[in-house]
């Protein structure tokens, strides 16, 4: 049985996020490249944080780099958003999850029972266009 979350209703949005969940990734472009790793999301102070962790590890074929950090998401009520290190723009509407900030975006979809998340992560270029940069596909684990 999952446990209920305890977000504020600002944030209600983002419950189906709650857990850990694996990364898988890889690079239409580039085969012989693939990222892995976990994201944890977690309601703290009393559901008005959600506290997301992650490490990422791109691994090539002689080479990898690995990436761990953590960052609150909180409603910013200036903004009207849910924002997340102060530059993360986050929205999960009718199963489709958007992250991105100035220069880089997420988008993926949930499946109907929410433990797959599907999708792609760009970059944006010099004129603004957003780019391809690698697919991503997160499943989830544990419910924390």
């Amino acid at each position: 049985m999952e446990k209920q979350s305890s977000l504020v209703k600002e944030l209600a949005q983002l419950n189906p996020l709650i857990g850990k969940w694996t990364i898988k990734g890889s690079f239409k472009n580039n085969p012989d490249k693939h990222v892995e790793g976990w994201e944890v999301y977690k309601v703290i102070d009393e559901g008005s944080t959600l506290l997301c962790e992650w490490e990422t590890i791109t691994i090539w074929p002689k080479d990898k780099d690995v990436y761990k950090n953590s960052m609150d998401i909180v409603y910013d009520k200036e903004e009207a958003k849910i924002i997340g290190s102060g530059e993360w723009v986050f929205s999960f509407n009718k199963g489709v999850l958007i992250i991105e900030n100035r220069n880089m975006r997420f988008t993926g979809t949930i499946n109907a029972s929410n433990d797959t998340i599907t999708g792609k992560w760009e970059v944006k270029d010099k004129s603004g266009k957003w780019n391809y940069w690698y697919d991503k596909t997160l499943t989830k684990i544990v419910t924390v």
